[in-house]
C-alpha cells in the first residue's frame, strides 16, 4: 500500500512538474515571438519614417520649384503690363527734403 501511495504522489509531482515545464515553454515561446514582432515593427517605423522624410523634402523641393517659377512668370506679367500702359523707366531718382525751404509752405 505504501508503494502504491508514494507512485500516485510521485505521479502527481510528475504531471504538476510537466504541467509547469509546457507553461513555462508556452509563456517563453509567446514572449518570444511578442519581442520578435514588436522588433519588426520598430524597424518598419523608423524605415517608414526615414522614407516619409525623403518624401516631404522631395515636395517642398518642387513647391520651392514652383514658387520660382510663379514668382519669374508673375514678374513677366508685370513688366508686360506696365509696357502695354506706356509706362517708362526713370533713369534719374528725384528725392524731395521736407525739411528745407522749399515753395511748399506748412500751415
Amino acid at each position: 500500500m505504501k508503494t502504491k501511495a508514494i507512485t500516485q504522489a510521485i505521479r502527481k509531482n510528475q504531471s504538476y512538474e510537466h504541467f509547469s515545464l509546457v507553461m513555462a515553454l508556452t509563456l517563453f515561446s509567446v514572449l518570444g515571438a511578442a519581442y520578435m514582432y514588436l522588433l519588426s515593427a520598430s524597424v518598419i517605423h523608423v524605415v517608414m519614417s526615414k522614407e516619409t522624410d525623403e518624401k516631404i523634402h522631395k515636395v517642398n523641393s518642387e513647391i520651392a520649384a514652383l514658387e520660382a517659377e510663379y514668382m519669374e512668370r508673375q514678374h513677366k506679367i508685370s513688366r508686360e503690363i506696365v509696357d502695354q500702359s506706356g509706362y517708362v523707366k526713370v533713369a534719374e531718382k528725384i528725392f524731395i527734403d521736407m525739411n528745407d525751404v522749399s515753395l511748399v509752405t506748412k500751415r
